[in-house]
């Protein structure tokens, strides 16, 4: 009885692990290397598999199966994403494929937080690489499927990301209504970085409105900030941008002096 019970186990851990493999190796995205680095990351998972032996009965082994596959899913879609964020895939295409096929997964399990972290990736690499209508809607349809579900990180990346997206199609009413709402988080949770960018960033947007003293201002305030947080390359960012007005203004030496 117990080895008959161990041998449809293994029946069916068979069916449902090649369902899983061809299900992966159907996405585009994921060739033959990576197929590989993936399954030598996880070679600890066929070490759970033995100890779904030591089980009782078929039913149990097969629910413990079934919560293997899910995690084993999860971690692979989690994989994905972080390939394509750390850019350890360097071309726009292949990080496409990555997330979009951790997308799918995500989707197959019904994981709400991984397809929030896939999109919130998508909309970045659209915009990064020059693709502003796809990473529009891509952040509009996050906020407009996931409302309840983003936490104040990703709500506030959205809004931002969302807002320097605007600018480009020169929307800039909406781009400060969303920059703004960013800022509202970033200064809820004394995010004092975040918050020197959300100024820059305005100022960017009064300069090309044309209210360079506004713009200014803002610059001002942004660099206040950078330099508490001694981040140098917001500094250098925005000494750059002060410079540009004060040399537009005719103000040649104070333009150098940024």
């Amino acid at each position: 009885m117990i080895l008959y019970r161990k041998a449809n186990f293994f029946e069916y851990f068979f069916k449902k692990y090649q369902l899983l493999v061809n299900k992966i190796l159907i996405y585009k995205g994921l060739n033959i290397a990576v197929f590989i680095m993936i399954r030598i990351r996880y070679i600890g998972f066929i070490l759970l598999i033995i100890s779904c032996l030591k089980l009782n009965s078929f039913g149990q082994q097969a629910t413990e199966t079934d919560s293997l596959l899910i995690q084993y899913n999860l971690q692979t879609a989690d994989y994905l994403i972080n390939l394509a964020r750390e850019g350890k895939i360097y071309d726009f295409d292949s990080a496409k494929e990555f997330l979009i096929s951790a997308k799918k997964m995500a989707d197959s399990l019904r994981n709400t937080k991984e397809q929030i972290s896939t999109l919130i990736s998508l909309g970045h690499l659209y915009f990064d690489n020059a693709f502003f209508q796809d990473a529009e809607e891509t952040f509009n349809h996050i906020l407009s499927n996931y409302p309840n579900d983003l936490n104040d990180t990703q709500f506030a990346d959205v809004k931002h990301a969302l807002g320097l997206n605007n600018i480009r199609f020169n929307n800039y009413d909406q781009a400060i209504s969303n920059i703004q709402d960013a800022l509202l988080i970033y200064e809820k949770n004394n995010n004092r970085k975040e918050i020197a960018r959300a100024l820059k960033d305005f100022g960017v947007i009064y300069y090309y409105l044309g209210n360079k003293s506004l713009a200014l201002e803002n610059y001002q305030k942004a660099l206040s900030i950078y330099r508490e947080v001694n981040d140098s390359d917001g500094i250098a960012r925005t000494y750059n941008n002060i410079g540009m007005i004060f040399k537009e203004n005719g103000n040649i030496k104070q333009a150098l002096d940024y």
